[in-house]
């Protein structure tokens, strides 16, 4: 026979037949079952875009109830627990029920008005209403269904949260019109029962610490024991459970009208389950939220009359925000669940202890399990304490140990605050001027001083990873981990009790007030996380513990006993599995039992620390033994930190209102401090790949090339300490925001500039130097001689070069002759002689007018490579020192390569059977060429590294008489870019390390003299943007064109550009002439810099000019041409969205509009810029319209296709944009004007289209 499922009420129905006080209990029961069940269906009226809150959702509850307890434990409650647990079942949503009069009386209220006031503010559904009834109040229009729609959203969004506390209210005849209706029959039960009742009713919205806080575990009534927490707890577990389909009131919505994207979400959320399964064992729910399922059902209904670019973005939110829903309540359950099982002693009894069954709940969507359905911070970010949703901050950061990162940004906030008052302390008077380098120089020790600590320990018996980080800053008190810690999201700003000590702080030492949620990273590893801190404001220290969403999300905190010094430690330990123990070790090849796990894990740390944590306030050390150094202290800026490197050229010192600067010893490298912005940056002459832009020490994922106004400075570092973080970056803390960013470039741009200038002035006092003077003229005097005496040996230079550097550098004691890199110096100055005996070479008289040379770079190769055989002990393997001396030989092969070339090109006639005449040079020269190898280079043709080699030589004639013939005479020749044409060229690459060892000197000018091969890419780079020319500038000029490549008589080619070179720096407008734009702009980047100002094709002439114009001044045959190729353009259209650019033109001065990139123009064969006439369509639409012309007499039509242009859409646009630019740029022109302009413009336009294409009139 089948046993009969008991039930709470058939329980209590059965204790009532032998129990007169539970009978009684069973009749109040029943009596006010049924008055809600009359009443309660009313919500509908008031919540009819909700889930039904009716006496079906109170059965609901009851029967989730009692599938939790089960059959067994049913049986055990008590008369009372089961009464209690009854009514409140149906009472805990007699709150949500208002009447008209109550609404009359609170719209008045300043309370509701404030409520108003913050609804309007938000972009959701609730402020679209608020806004609508406020143009109502105001008489502004808004017709009367939309206004009573918009009052009831209100009331709801105002009621609902409220409705929790307003049970009593509701129910209670004196204070409420449904009191009559709805309150409890008294006669029989004591006041203090029917407080219990109201109270376990509204605690269904209480935290789960109130529940412990304001209820008892038990209480009595008769001879029974009742258990409020217990009754508390299993509503609030009834009310989540009961989630399946059928939660709305379809009736309901088709009174109201429709529902809102926000209802649809819940909607949909019901709908979506598919597994609803309530046991003791168990709580199993499966809901699958399908994008169509949700698509078809709101095309055909609820979205039906949106069009369709705003319905499809409505499916996206609706979609995303129903996930969010589960994901919200799978969070709610989870920590109800959570909450139930680690407080079970504390509530439920002993007697009738109840388990609590296990959650699984499982969203997928579209029938799949996806990280989005509980891994997605951005969707699910609040500020209120949402550690659950902060657990999984590192799917944004990529990385399984990302919290290294964020918790190192914690101790730094904390301990910048401590430094703060440490200086304050000290009496260090703060301005808005002190940098951190100030700080550094007053107390040398400082950051280091509160470094911070990182540690990590594996236990292989465990299988977990200990981790922990300490701070020296200023600790956690009680109250702030309350207050602060535990309220995810509030950054240091938002806290009130450091409000005005961060105002007093420098912009750069406050903390990064960047969203406060980098703490709970943690919870992406483990589910716990102990902070053992003290705080100066506290005798003793706190410990404290806090548990992830998973857990709860509960802190424990108490006071301890133990000795700790100010500030915070961070530690936790996390299980290690084996997908996270291959990221930290590597695969090696399956052999993970061969790895030193506890090494894998701290270089995977170092590695994190060395990615994100650049250039940190203070130092950092992991494990004692690594350590990243403070931001004063780093490799990127620590010069700014030496008083005698701080604004100094060589000798002499520059002072700037804004910045602060200092060279690297080598000079390759300038670090600026803008004192203006906050900003820290490093430029360099190599350009180093990836992100280079921090935040107050932390890597983003940005990266910022320096300003266009150099080509030869690269920005490798960057640091921006002002500001707070939400100002600069983005929630993740990984990227610029678009405003950020703008404001960067132009701090980047005038820092580019003054870097740019400094180095300029630093080279005005190097030309200057005595010791650089005598020096050079030594050298020139030397390689005058080895030009002209054929017979001179390497003995007679190398005597030479050695008193050269006796007489210029000295000879210390420590110098050790018998080590090879002190012995460089002569080498080196050797090296410059011969390379400037090369550049007296006119190569009219042939090559064996410097063969002699070549030889004598043969014999000093030889020499070199014998004394570095001699060697022991050198510090550089010996496969370096050879790489080195082939890289020298092949610039003097290099050299030598030009030389065949020029003599080639005298005999090469292209014109006469070219192909035949090229063949039979390329013969002749790789036979010439290997040759002049074996005989000028008797050693390296020998040496096994270097006998391939003569093939340089080959290749470089070949390339530079190819680069002559005819359709390549519009390119740059290969050897007009090689540096051996430019000073120093010989030492640019090679023994860089050992130049900037061994080439110390007390006069800082001969350092820089061999050590500093970055003048000519300085030099070159002075004509550009926001760089003003002064007397220095030009006398730097000057000199490096006297010196430079430009004169050497190789390259007699050229020579026009050597007289633009030299003229450049006094005109404001330079002429170029084809072919030589092209070689000149590579030659001098900044002509791609200015601005096109006149073209003249029939003299093959092209101005430019240091500043912006309006138009082009073209001469007729140019512009004829310009028009007609703009016609090919517009034919060849078939993009739709293809523009096709039409250059400005002087004498349509008001349609031009500056371009701020510069761009390619074929014509005069470099890159330049110059003004745009915007165009009224893209070239498919020009084309299509102009097709309906074709045939027609022109003479006729010209003046209906302009008024057509001028009157259509794009036509009105295009007019419109130009009178908005003129009026930016301070040139208010009347759209009247531009439309007359514009008409002349598009006139010539059309008759040069028409030529070939109409009948002409």
């Amino acid at each position: 026979m089948k046993t009969r499922r008991i039930t709470l009420e058939t329980h209590l129905h059965k204790i009532a037949e032998y129990d007169e006080t539970v009978k009684n209990l069973e009749s109040v029961f029943n009596i006010q079952k049924q008055k809600v069940i009359r009443y309660i269906g009313s919500v509908v009226t008031s919540f009819p875009t909700y889930s039904t809150h009716d006496a079906v959702h109170s059965m609901n509850i009851i029967s989730a109830i009692e599938k939790i307890l089960g059959q067994k434990t049913i049986k055990k409650m008590s008369g009372i627990d089961t009464f209690l647990i009854l009514m409140c079942a149906y009472m805990h949503d007699t709150g949500m029920l208002y009447s008209d009069e109550e609404v009359k009386q609170l719209w008045e209220t300043e309370g509701f008005q404030d409520f108003l006031t913050s609804a309007r503010k938000r972009e959701d559904e609730v402020g679209r209403a608020a806004r609508k009834i406020d143009k109502a109040e105001k008489g502004e229009g808004c017709s009367v269904l939309e206004v009573r729609r918009s009052v009831a959203v209100i009331l709801m969004e105002y009621f609902r949260p409220r409705h929790g506390q307003r049970i009593k209210h509701v129910t209670d005849a004196r204070t409420s019109e449904f009191g009559s209706l709805l309150s409890i029959d008294d006669s029989f039960l004591p006041d203090r029962i029917i407080h219990n009742i109201y109270r376990i009713s509204m605690a269904h919205n209480w935290s789960f610490e109130d529940i412990l806080k304001e209820m008892p575990l038990a209480d009595s009534f008769g001879v029974e024991e009742f258990h409020p927490r217990m009754v508390a707890y299993l509503i609030r577990m009834g009310d989540l459970c009961d989630m399946d389909n059928n939660r709305f009131n379809g009736v309901g919505i088709k009174v109201f009208g429709n529902l809102g994207e926000e209802n649809l979400a819940h909607y949909f959320k019901h709908k979506s389950v598919e597994t609803l399964h309530i046991s003791s064992d168990g709580i199993v729910v499966v809901a699958n939220v399908c994008y169509d399922m949700i698509q078809r059902e709101c095309e055909e209904n609820w979205l039906k009359h949106m069009e369709k670019a705003e319905r499809d973005s409505a499916l996206k939110n609706i979609f995303q925000n129903t996930v969010k829903e589960h994901i919200n309540w799978k969070s709610w359950l989870e920590q109800e669940v959570t909450a139930g099982k680690m407080h079970s002693m504390e509530l439920f009894p002993e007697k009738k202890f109840i388990s609590v069954p296990e959650l699984k709940y499982k969203i997928l969507i579209d029938g799949e399990e996806s990280e989005s359905t509980h891994k997605n911070l951005k969707f699910l970010f609040s500020s209120e304490k949402a550690f659950k949703l902060i657990e999984d901050i590192s799917i944004y950061q990529n990385n399984k140990l990302i919290f290294v990162r964020e918790l190192i940004q914690n101790a730094l906030d904390a301990t910048k605050m401590q430094l703060y008052r440490t200086l304050s302390a000290y009496g260090f008077q703060f301005n808005e001027k002190t940098s951190p380098f100030d700080v550094e120089r007053a107390y040398p020790n400082i950051f280091e001083e509160h470094a911070i600590m990182i540690h990590t320990d594996y236990s292989r018996e465990t299988g977990k990873v200990y981790f922990s980080i300490r701070d020296k800053g200023i600790g956690i008190s009680m109250d702030e981990f309350k207050r602060n810690i535990l309220t995810t999201g509030r950054s240091w700003p938002e806290r009130k009790e450091y409000q005005d000590e961060i105002k007093r702080m420098p912009e750069w030492l406050r903390p990064t007030g960047a969203f406060g949620i980098g703490l709970h990273t943690v919870f992406s590893v483990t589910d716990s996380l102990t902070i053992r801190t003290k705080s100066d404001s506290e005798n003793k220290a706190n410990e404290m513990t806090l548990y992830s969403g998973k857990k709860g999300g509960y802190a424990f905190c108490k006071k301890t006993n133990q000795t700790l010094q100010r500030g915070s430690e961070f530690s936790f330990s996390f299980l290690l599995t084996e997908e996270l123990k291959e990221w930290v070790t590597g695969s090696n090849g399956g052999k993970l039992f061969l790895e030193n796990v506890n090494d894998g894990i701290q270089k995977e740390i170092k590695k994190i620390m060395e990615t994100w944590c650049v250039t940190p306030m203070v130092s950092i050390y992991a494990d004692q033994d690594y350590g990243i150094p403070a931001f004063s202290q780093s490799t990127w800026y620590n010069e700014l930190s030496r008083t005698e490197k701080e604004n100094q050229l060589i000798d002499q010192s520059v002072e700037s209102e804004r910045y602060h600067f200092a060279f690297t010893d080598d000079y390759r490298s300038i670090m600026v401090w803008d004192r203006e912005k906050d900003c820290a940056l490093s430029f360099g002459m190599e350009s180093m790949e990836g992100n280079n832009v921090c935040y107050k020490g932390i890597r983003l994922t940005e990266r910022m090339e320096s300003g266009k106004c150099s080509d030869s400075l690269y920005l490798n570092q960057m640091d921006v300490l002002d500001g707070a973080g939400n100002d600069w970056v983005d929630a993740a803390r990984m990227k610029l925001s678009l405003a950020a960013r703008r404001k960067l470039e132009s701090v980047v741009e005038e820092a580019t500039a003054f870097a740019k200038r400094i180095y300029v002035f630093m080279l005005d006092e190097f030309y200057q130097d005595n010791d650089i003077r005598n020096l050079t003229n030594d050298i020139d005097a030397m390689a005058n001689r080895i030009y002209q005496k054929k017979e001179i040996s390497l003995k007679e230079i190398w005597t030479e070069g050695c008193e050269l550097k006796k007489k210029y550098w000295g000879v210390p004691e420590w110098w050790n002759h018998k080590m090879l890199t002190r012995k460089i110096l002569p080498y080196f100055l050797i090296v410059k002689m011969l390379d400037k005996s090369i550049k007296l070479w006119d190569p009219e008289s042939g090559m064996e007018e410097v063969q002699h040379i070549f030889c004598l770079a043969d014999q000093l190769i030889k020499r070199w490579k014998m004394d570095w055989n001699g060697m022991h002990g050198e510090s550089f393997q010996q496969s370096y020192f050879d790489q080195q001396m082939r890289t020298l030989l092949w610039h003097f092969l290099q050299i030598a390569g030009i030389g065949f070339s020029y003599v080639a090109f005298e005999k090469v006639n292209f014109d006469d059977n070219e192909k035949n005449t090229l063949f039979e040079y390329k013969n002749l020269i790789t036979q010439k060429s290997f040759q002049f190898y074996q005989k000028a280079f008797p050693f390296c043709s020998q040496w096994k590294f270097t006998k391939d080699m003569y093939q340089c030589v080959e290749e470089s004639a070949i390339s530079g008489l190819i680069r002559w013939r005819p359709e390549f005479r519009n390119r740059v020749p290969d050897f007009i870019r090689w540096k051996y044409c430019l000073p120093n060229s010989a030492l640019d690459k090679v023994f860089v390390e050992w130049r900037a060892e061994h080439c110390f000197s007390n006069v800082k000018p001969l350092e820089i003299f061999l050590r500093f091969s970055g003048i000519p890419e300085i030099v070159l780079d002075i004509p550009g943007e926001n760089c003003p020319i002064g007397e220095k500038e030009k006398k730097v000029w000057r000199k490096f064109c006297t010196e430079s490549y430009l004169n050497w008589k190789l390259f007699y080619r050229i020579r026009p550009l050597s007289e633009v070179a030299k003229d450049m720096l006094n005109k404001e407008t330079i002429v170029l002439r084809r072919p030589f734009t092209t070689y000149i702009s590579e030659l001098f980047p900044v002509f791609h810099r200015m601005s096109l100002v006149s073209m003249d094709e029939r003299r093959m002439e092209f101005s430019i000019h240091n500043s912006n114009t309006h138009g082009v001044q073209i001469d007729s045959q140019t512009k004829k041409r310009i028009f007609k190729e703009f016609w090919k353009e517009v034919e060849r259209s078939h993009d739709p969205k293809g523009y096709v650019a039409m250059i400005g033109m002087e004498e349509y001065p008001m349609l031009g509009i500056e371009n701020a990139e510069e761009q390619y123009h074929a014509q005069i064969g470099m890159l330049a810029k110059y003004p745009e006439i915007p165009l009224w369509d893209y070239g498919a639409g020009i084309k299509a319209f102009m097709d309906q012309f074709i045939g027609c007499p022109i003479d006729e039509k010209s003046q209906e296709i302009i008024d057509r242009i001028i009157n259509s859409e794009g036509g009105k646009a295009v007019i419109h944009y130009i009178a908005v630019y003129r009026k930016k740029t301070g040139d208010d022109v009347k759209e009247e004007k531009i439309e007359t302009q514009y008409r002349e413009f598009l006139k010539e336009l059309i008759y040069c289209w028409a030529d070939g294409r109409c009948t002409f009139g």
